[in-house]
């Protein structure tokens, strides 16, 4: 008994040791052999077209491909294009959902026409982060990197702004002349990217270096401007006479310094007699208002809420700049060479209101009646210049930010033509005074 338990246990020992030696033969093979398919995964680098015409992880861009016709509101008086491509230093192909950049707030990413590209900044984070969404087609491991199809080129424009934006304790915004950058710092960026959403699942992240000229980030030393008392007044200052207000638009302002970056909603009006009014708001909350009297772009006058209250009760001559970066940005100016090349009978040669105002066309299918005419019953024409007068955000007696104020009108009706008049009672009741005897 004893001999045959011996000998069954020297019988497994042996096919376990054949099975194990098996198991490891196996696994070698896998493991040399090891298809791509199974075991490898991309790695995806993003990188940039340099002058060589190469696409490196490191870029020198010279001052020749700057743009040196733009005009910034931060300050700059160049951009720089970067042509985006994408490579692959993994083993097998792929792609992403979306790419992410992360730079220091002293940049904007802008599209071709102008437009920054879609960011995320927060207060106090030196760093601001765009997004461009794909998704992008997978790319094969060594090949030649491919450029991003949905923007390949944007534009690179630094921040040098005369003025900076910050806020005391009162968080009402001042503005404080920026210093003078240093040229050689502000040259080279670091844009750390990373690609979401890939076939592996997970985030493929690294760095691109970008040197620019120091040249076109060189900026002169701003200058203090005057200093003037400030006045304080209960329970509010009035405003001084400019006419009537309509609102000409709104913008959101980076303007902090870039240890302690900040943003600044800006809504701007315009008077009967050329003057401009300011409203800032932080916070949520219309902080301050920048009134420009005459429209020589010059602040003249400054008014500020100090408690958060609604209250503008302080108030200071001035004597500074309008900062660009509070105004918003102008639409291109109008090509009149997109003509040229029209047929004479085109009906495009035939819209003379261009550059006036607002077309609003009907909703009429193709088909009906109407298409035949495109000049009957085809919508109203709302001319830029004939909107009534406009209460402005936070206004003393307002009834908050975007409602209107008291003895303001917003919104009038355009004359339709001589003669005409208003039948029935407007839409929008709570702007017009009820008679006395309305309640009889």
């Amino acid at each position: 008994m004893q001999h045959l338990v011996i000998r069954t246990g020297s019988r497994i020992r042996k096919r376990l040791g054949i099975l194990l030696a098996l198991a490891a033969l196996i696994v070698a093979v896998v493991v040399l052999l090891r298809p791509p398919r199974w075991f490898g995964r991309p790695a995806l680098e993003l990188v940039a077209l340099d002058a060589g015409g190469l696409f490196q992880d490191s870029v020198s861009l010279p001052r020749e491909w700057a743009d040196t016709s733009f005009k910034g509101a931060y300050g700059a008086t160049a951009r720089v294009p970067l042509v985006f491509g994408v490579r692959n230093v993994g083993t097998v192909e792929g792609g992403a959902r979306s790419l992410r950049l992360s730079l220091p707030a002293r940049y904007r990413l802008e599209s071709a026409d102008g437009h920054e590209l879609p960011h995320q900044s927060e207060t106090g984070n030196p760093l601001i982060r765009y997004t461009i969404e794909g998704p992008f087609p997978p790319v094969e491991p060594g090949r030649m990197p491919g450029v991003l199809p949905a923007v390949d080129t944007v534009w690179l424009e630094p921040i040098v702004p005369q003025f900076y934006c910050v806020a005391g304790s009162d968080s009402v915004p001042e503005f404080v002349p920026a210093p003078e950058p240093d040229p050689e710092a502000l040259s080279h960026i670091r844009i750390f990217f990373s690609f979401e959403g890939g076939v592996s699942r997970g985030r493929e992240a690294g760095l691109l270096s970008v040197h620019l000229d120091p040249s076109l980030v060189a900026r002169p030393p701003a200058q203090a401007p005057p200093t003037f008392p400030t006045r304080i007044h209960e329970p509010a200052w009035p405003l001084p006479a400019m006419g009537d207000l309509r609102r000409v638009g709104a913008a959101t302002a980076r303007c902090g310094p870039p240890e302690s970056p900040m943003d600044v909603q800006s809504t701007i009006w315009q008077g009967d007699g050329g003057g401009r009014l300011i409203v800032l708001s932080y916070g949520g909350k219309p902080r301050k208002y920048l009134i420009d009297l005459d429209g020589d772009s010059l602040v003249d006058l400054e008014m500020w809420d100090a408690s958060g209250h609604g209250r503008f009760d302080a108030q200071r001559a001035a004597r500074f700049p309008v900062p660009p970066f509070l105004l918003p940005p102008s639409p291109p100016p109008f090509n009149e060479a997109v003509f040229a090349g029209l047929p004479a009978d085109s009906l495009a040669r035939l819209y003379a209101f261009r550059r006036a105002g607002d077309f609003r066309p009907t909703t009429a299918p193709p088909d009906s009646a109407t298409a035949l005419d495109p000049f009957q019953h085809a919508g109203s024409y709302v001319p830029r210049t004939g909107q009534g007068a406009a209460a402005f955000a936070g206004a003393p007696g307002s009834g908050g930010p975007g409602q209107p104020a008291a003895g303001f009108v917003q919104g009038a009706a355009p004359r339709a033509g001589a003669g005409a008049r208003l039948l029935g009672r407007p839409a929008d009741s709570s702007l017009v005074r009820p008679r006395p005897d309305s309640g009889r």
